[in-house]
């Protein structure tokens, strides 16, 4: 019975580690081969934040996860592009000429923004994870990740031809 359990967690492990790292290979190959701005995985990417501009809602290493679309309302928060760079701030009008947003900790709105240069809606927040991303996607972890994976298949598999034998 404990052996059956064991192999169960253990063949959960191995599906839980090849999507892993199918995510992390399909946003490497789109970030550094693609050369894109961004990853988008089944329409959603994510962002690490780097600035206090949405302090206390969302911090500096907080992780983003940001559904790309085009449905928008006040008090959304949104992340569009502005000179080549991504900025996370709430949505706190929609005019006819553009869209009102603010940081929650800026004193001072952004200017006017088109609804063209939003990427999408932050859906949710991982606290803190920012170190954890940095780490992960590390080549080396990545490498050492693939290395464990197969290993654990091949004797996997060297022990299942055993039995047969």
């Amino acid at each position: 019975m404990l052996k059956k359990v064991l192999k169960i967690i253990a063949n959960i492990f191995t599906i839980l580690m090849i999507c892993l790292i199918l995510f992390i290979g399909s946003y490497l190959i789109q970030i550094k081969i693609m050369n894109k701005q961004y990853a988008n995985i089944c329409g959603y990417t994510f962002f690490e934040v780097v600035t206090g501009s949405m302090a206390n809602t969302i911090n500096i290493g907080d992780v983003i996860i940001v559904k790309i679309n085009s449905n928008y309302k006040e008090n959304d928060i949104i992340v569009y592009e502005k000179e080549k760079s991504y900025i996370t701030h709430r949505i706190t009008e929609i005019k006819e000429n553009g869209i009102v947003t603010k940081g929650d900790n800026n004193n001072t709105e952004d200017e006017i923004i088109k609804k063209e240069q939003i990427l999408g809606k932050v859906i949710k927040v991982i606290p803190k994870v920012g170190t954890i991303k940095r780490i992960i996607l590390e080549p080396t972890i990545i490498v050492s990740i693939i290395l464990i994976i197969m290993t654990y298949i091949i004797l996997s598999i060297i022990k299942n031809d055993k039995k047969e034998e």
